[in-house]
């Protein structure tokens, strides 16, 4: 959980956390290790996630679209 800007706080899934964890060491941020430690998940657990997006980033268009605006979004940020 991290807490938003306005005090709120923001729940991740397991989906959002694959995610973070593909962009993370996509674009050499953190290892995933790093990211299990930072959302209190097991490693393991959060590679076998991270595949799964890898997969769906290169056979699924919608997929790949949605990784490819967050890229663009946090190089601009």
């Amino acid at each position: 959980m991290l807490r938003g800007n306005g005090g709120q706080d923001i729940f991740f899934d397991a989906e959002a956390r694959a995610i973070i964890g593909y962009l993370a060491r996509k674009l050499d941020a953190a290892s995933l290790t790093d990211v299990a430690t930072y959302f209190q998940r097991d490693v393991s657990t959060l590679s076998r996630q991270v595949g799964k997006i890898e997969n769906q980033a290169t056979s699924l268009r919608e997929v790949k679209h949605k990784i490819e605006k967050y890229i663009n979004a946090i190089a601009q940020a």
